[in-house]
């Protein structure tokens, strides 16, 4: 809704996502969120979308460390 960054292990850099961007992944991905892209406004507003089988509750509720 709102630029973005978004970390991927293995990428040097953060990926630039603009309004409107959508980012399909698997959800196993060693992945975060960065900070904000210079200039974007201090409330900055993203949605999440969780799809397919073996989705569990500690999945939508918990942030996973990347082994």
């Amino acid at each position: 809704m709102t630029p973005r960054q978004f970390l991927v292990r293995g990428l040097d850099r953060p990926l630039e996502l603009n309004a409107g961007d959508v980012l399909v992944f698997d959800g196993r991905l060693c992945h975060a969120g960065a900070g904000l892209p210079s200039g974007a406004d201090a409330h900055a507003i993203a949605s999440f979308a969780y799809a397919g089988s073996g989705i569990t509750e500690a999945m939508l509720t918990h942030t996973f460390a990347c082994d």
